[in-house]
């Protein structure tokens, strides 16, 4: 077998394996919002939002948005946390190709530290 004939089957078997790729891609879901302070209505920068059960997760950026991407389709429990704000809980179905949006409004909640 010539190189050249090698180099045109790694181009096939490159694009199938792409073409893959991309159509698994397009099975997923993106879940997008934003976490705000609930008594002041401003954006929680720095928080993480996580999938529930999973390792899957992001955080906030400085205007409180967020964005989770190749997302599994079906629902999935979402997990808002930051230090200094109770923890939020929401669930949201995911539907393949599309995106989900879900909005978190954070509860201060006071730090106690154990004296020493």
């Amino acid at each position: 077998m010539s190189m050249s004939m090698v180099r045109a089957r790694g181009a096939v078997v490159g694009a199938a394996f792409a073409a893959l790729a991309s159509g698994a891609q397009a099975q997923q879901g993106t879940i997008n919002g934003r976490v705000t302070d609930a008594s002041t209505g401003e954006p929680v920068a720095a928080a993480q939002v996580m999938i529930v059960g999973t390792a899957v997760g992001v955080g906030t950026n400085s205007e409180g948005q967020y964005t989770l991407r190749n997302v599994r389709p079906g629902t999935v429990e979402l997990r808002a946390l930051r230090v200094g704000y109770a923890e939020r809980k929401q669930s949201v179905t995911v539907n393949a190709g599309q995106a989900a949006t879900v909005d978190f409004a954070m509860t201060p909640a006071p730090i106690s530290l154990a004296p020493i």
